[in-house]
């Protein structure tokens, strides 16, 4: 289940087609709250700056927090695709378990109707000797 992080390297090729999952998911469900994140974040950055001077690491702060962000809305979507491939293979198994149980039914039936032939053979032959 480890793989199923947005920082491992098993990620590595998924990792833009789970950026493009998450740009979707804000830009259609929360683009008011990122507009006003990259405003306060905006603001911060400015108060940094004023803080810490032109020589401080000023402007990382708005970076680190939107890729911050961007890996846990990562590692939401990975959740979902865990959960969703768990029930695939859920569903697969027991399917698997319906086709096993559906044959065993069928076999059983057979075994029946062999025995229920088999007993009218015989009270059929009885009766053929009773006569």
């Amino acid at each position: 289940m480890k793989q199923w992080q947005y920082g491992y390297n098993s990620v590595d090729k998924a990792r833009p087609y789970i950026n493009e999952i998450v740009k979707i998911y804000l830009d259609t469900y929360h683009k008011d709250d990122i507009r006003k994140l990259n405003e306060l974040l905006d603001e911060q950055v400015d108060i940094s700056k004023e803080l810490y001077g032109e020589g401080s690491n000023y402007k990382q702060y708005k970076k680190t927090k939107l890729d911050d962000l961007k890996k846990r809305m990562g590692n939401a979507v990975l959740t979902e695709m865990r959960e969703f491939a768990k029930m695939e293979r859920e569903d697969n198994y027991f399917a698997g378990s319906r086709r096993k149980l559906r044959k065993r039914r069928l076999d059983l039936d057979r075994i029946r109707r062999q025995r229920r032939l088999q007993h009218e053979r015989i009270r059929s032959e009885k009766e053929l000797l009773d006569h």
